[in-house]
Order: structure tokens, then sequence, then C-alpha cells
């Protein structure tokens, strides 16, 4: 298991519509803080008008990275009670630990904790997990429920679904890979075969969805405005 915090070059690349990243309208007010906005801000004529994003390298070649392994699920679950954030690692090594054992198998997974202290106008959000994980094939069909049941028994609410990569549930886990706090749980994950590009960098610079001012660099933060159809720099 590691868990640390990264300062090495990292870029998540995405060349679809992008599900992992803060969007703030055209008038600079909060839109939405979920993985994705299908529909976007309309215009007086009820036209879309293009959304305004925040991007960050490092949080792009991360989610290159998550994204480079063939995960089976992907879940978020929440703790019953107000945790610390050294208290909830330890509890979310255990929870692998024991779905592992509910299959006689190693789960290879990745988990990024999340929590924001209020401030700022913004309420505070207690510690919880996103996570990616990974089972033998025989499991595949009931492994979702599985885990969700076990969270739920376990810690707290859950939503565990099956992984579609489509969905960029890689990239949502990334989201905050910037920030100098950022920190994930890795473990078994060499029992999976890594398929995503070897010089994330080189791939970012690829990606459709990165804005063009930003190819190049490895550690940027920036604005781009986006069309809210296809999630593609305007």
């Amino acid at each position: 298991m590691a868990l640390g915090k990264m300062t090495i070059v990292h870029a998540l690349t995405r060349a679809s519509f992008p599900r992992a990243f803060y969007e703030v309208t055209n008038q600079g007010t909060p839109l939405d803080r979920s993985p994705c906005l299908q529909i976007g801000p309309t215009g007086r004529k009820g036209k879309l008008v293009p959304a305004l994003y925040s991007f960050d390298t490092i949080s792009q070649h991360y989610g290159d990275f998550f994204a480079g392994f063939q995960w089976d699920i992907s879940g978020c679950g929440t703790f019953r009670h107000n945790i610390s954030a050294a208290e909830a690692s330890k509890r979310m090594k255990n929870y692998m630990r024991q779905l592992g054992q509910s299959i006689k198998a190693w789960i290879p997974y990745v988990a990024v904790p999340e929590q924001r202290f209020s401030g700022l106008g913004m309420p505070a959000i207690a510690v919880h997990f996103h996570f990616l994980a990974a089972c033998p094939r025989q499991w595949r069909s009931t492994f979702a429920t599985r885990a969700e049941q076990l969270w739920e028994d376990m810690e707290g609410n859950a939503r565990v679904t099956n992984y579609d990569p489509a969905q960029a549930a890689a990239y949502y886990l990334a989201k905050t890979a910037g920030k100098a706090d950022f920190e994930f749980m890795l473990e078994n994950i060499d029992r999976l075969p890594y398929q995503g590009p070897a010089d994330l960098l080189t791939a970012s610079a690829s990606s459709s969805y990165v804005p063009k001012h930003a190819v190049g660099h490895i550690r940027l933060k920036t604005l781009v405005v986006r069309d809210v159809t296809t999630g593609l720099p305007k």
C-alpha cells in the first residue's frame, strides 16, 4: 500500500467530455460540482452558451495514470461518524481487506480521500472516499453489489457501480491532485496490467480536451472556455 503526497509530474488527458473538473458559469457563479454537467447554461433564446472550467495539468496527468488500468467498479463511501483523515484511511484499508477475504482474492484498488473545511462561504464536507477496484473475472457480475453492501455494513452510505471508462471515474479521483495535500492509497496494483501512456506529458499534448495554452506545461492551473455540448476548448 502506498499513501503519499505526490509531487512528481502527472498528466491526465481526456479526449471526450470531462467529468472531473469544477465548473462555473460564464458569470462566475458556481454551477455544478458533480462529475459532469450534461446540459449547461442557456442564453436568452435557449441556446447553450460556453462554460468556464478550471483546468489543472497535474490533475490531468494523474487521471491518465489512474485510467490506465482495467477497473471493475467505481465507488464512493461515507462514514457514519466524524473521524479523522488518518482513521478514515485505516478503515478504507480494512474495508478492502475484508472485501478481498469475502471472495478469497487480492483486490487491486486506488482510493482518494476527500474533505473540505468550512470557509469562504462554503460548508464543510466530512472526509469520504472515492475509489476504483478490480476483481477476478468470475466475480465481476456481482462485485459492485457486494462492495456496496459491505461498505454499508461496515461504515456508512455508499454508491458502487460497474466501472465504465466513458464515465471518467478515474479522472474524478484525480480532480484534487493539483493541491499540496493530495493523497491516495494504492494497493495490489502490480496484479493489473498498466495499459495507459508511458509518457503522460506527451500524451496530454495530443489530447483534444487539453487547451492549447496548457500543452507542454508540467504544472499549470488555468481557466478555459469550453463548448458545453462537446466539452472541448472553444
